[in-house]
């Protein structure tokens, strides 16, 4: 049997929830669904780092965010980052794990009031497969999920 084939109008008259946003992150990222998935990929020292962090405070304005340091752990520019971009501000919306494999991840997921921003902060650190990962998306498809990968040199 087929899979159904979408009209234009039928596309047009979907509607979604987006992140209500200001115009510093509507204008380079427009206004994105409260439940995407998001690919951050870039060069080591181009700024990624700080970018998110930027992003993940963003985020606490519409969810609690779990951002998962796998990659730096909480290690001191880490904690430069969580002082520079005043992360304390965003105190009971905000979290950081370092450790929770993918089981523990998905437990922690599936709880209530669990986050709804998840950051994946390296997917090559986290050591997941794509599958894996296409698997969080489809389980969970009221949260966002922003993967950062590192670039090989």
């Amino acid at each position: 049997m087929a899979k159904r084939a979408y009209s234009p109008k039928e596309v047009l008259a979907k509607t979604y929830k987006t992140l209500p946003w200001g115009e510093k992150w509507s204008q380079p990222f427009g206004y994105p669904t409260t439940n995407e998935a998001w690919f951050i990929s870039g060069a080591s020292a181009s700024g990624k780092s700080s970018f998110v962090m930027q992003l993940a405070k963003e985020l606490c304005n519409y969810g609690m965010t779990l951002y998962l340091s796998y990659e730096e752990g909480v290690s001191q520019s880490f904690k430069e980052r969580i002082d520079r971009f005043k992360m304390a501000e965003v105190q009971g919306r905000f979290r950081v794990a370092t450790s929770d494999t993918y089981d523990e991840l998905v437990e922690r997921l599936a709880k209530p009031k669990s986050p709804h921003f998840v950051i994946v902060d390296s997917f090559q650190v986290a050591g997941w497969t794509y599958d894996q990962a296409k698997n969080l998306i489809d389980r969970f498809p009221a949260k966002s999920f922003i993967f950062i990968s590192q670039e090989h040199k």
